[in-house]
């Protein structure tokens, strides 16, 4: 009889602990969309590699740091918090890089499921991702992981809330170092790219034109000759921002991502979305065309009437593209200059949509984000 009661105060002991712990549950998160636990691996609560998650310490547990930069300024050893069944290890700046590389792989490397990486068979089993971190600590991480304080998040109505608040410190960071890393090419394209998404959300549209056609709208600068990103935009959706600039949505999109190639004369190709006389006379007076000579505009026969505006071709210049006719021949066809480069340079975002496709990680979610 005293050891029933003493098997129940401590089981009421654990309880009260639980509230003190991170709300924590890799198995009922959605970040894999895998409901089922699985016990494949016997050793997955012990961590593998150089990572230490601290899945065996009891030390006590503490609050949650208030943002993801204190995380990790303040815990370059990571320390461990206990609860009854759920154990959080404040993730620090090591851990952090090695769970990056863990998706960069994984987009490699592809598998039908995530806990396949961690399988105990070997022929399914990725030593490379299973030896760095657990299956449960993985989750974990993509279950919890901030990137900006909700404590500081204004609220929906407020004039300068931003949709995009909760990934805004990463898009900005990323925007600055594809820029830093990487040498522009003479060429570029501004186009839009889709990222699929099926739940709900605010940001999500719909474009029939796309193989893409349901998830978020991104604007993007890319490198004609690389498909690589230069600049990129997230759309949010129809704001007051264009209308007080004077611009339409299509020219602040050019105007915006194109605003660091100022003064470098290099060529930007976009479609007829963005296009306007307006824009073509605001981009050469920052000298991203060419210097010389004004804002052409070309009409060209095709099956269908072809327009196009231009501030580097001379619209009376003609050349040769090659058209495959349908038994299968090839015969050379008179085209204009400016049409012909069109076409060579657009390219550049469907090149990007084809790597990203190539090597997307494809784990379905049910949220967008915390």
């Amino acid at each position: 009889m005293n050891r029933k009661k003493q098997t129940y105060s401590l089981r009421s002991n654990k309880s009260n602990e639980q509230n003190f712990a991170l709300p924590v549950n890799p198995e009922n998160s959605d970040v894999d969309g895998d409901s089922d636990s699985s016990d494949e691996n016997d050793d997955e609560s012990e961590p593998c590699g150089e990572i230490d998650s601290g899945s065996n310490s009891d030390s006590d547990s503490h609050s949650e740091p208030e943002s993801c930069d204190e995380s990790l300024e303040q815990n370059e050893n990571c320390t461990s918090t206990s609860g009854t069944e759920t154990i959080w290890t404040d993730i620090c700046a090591k851990e952090l890089q090695a769970w990056i590389g863990m998706h960069i792989l994984m987009g490699i490397h592809q598998l039908p499921r995530l806990r396949d990486y961690w399988s105990s068979d070997s022929v399914l089993r990725v030593e490379a991702i299973s030896n760095v971190m657990t299956r449960d600590r993985f989750k974990q991480i993509t279950a919890s992981i901030h990137l900006n304080s909700n404590d500081t998040m204004l609220p929906r109505g407020n004039i300068n809330y931003d949709k995009l608040y909760k990934v805004r410190p990463l898009i900005e960071v990323l925007n600055k170092n594809i820029k830093k890393h990487y040498r522009n090419s003479m060429t570029v394209a501004v186009d839009e790219s889709m990222i699929l998404f099926k739940g709900r959300s605010t940001l999500k549209q719909y474009n029939p034109m796309k193989p893409i056609k349901r998830g978020y709208k991104v604007w993007c600068l890319a490198a004609s000759q690389t498909g690589y990103v230069l600049s990129f935009e997230v759309y949010t959706g129809k704001s007051d921002s264009s209308v007080s600039s004077g611009y339409t949505l299509g020219e602040r999109v050019v105007i915006q991502l194109t605003d660091h190639l100022r003064n470098t004369g290099i060529l930007v190709a976009f479609d007829k979305f963005f296009t306007s006389v307006n824009l073509m006379k605001e981009l050469k007076a920052k000298q991203i065309f060419a210097t010389k000579g004004c804002v052409g505009a070309i009409k060209w026969m095709d099956s269908k009437p072809v327009t196009i505006l231009t501030t580097v071709h001379n619209p009376t210049t003609v050349t040769f593209v090659t058209r495959k006719n349908k038994d299968g021949t090839k015969i050379s066809v008179p085209c204009r200059e400016a049409i012909s480069a069109y076409n060579k340079f657009m390219a550049a975002v469907d090149r990007f949509d084809h790597f990203k496709e190539r090597y997307g990680i494809g784990r379905r979610s049910k949220k967008w984000w915390h």
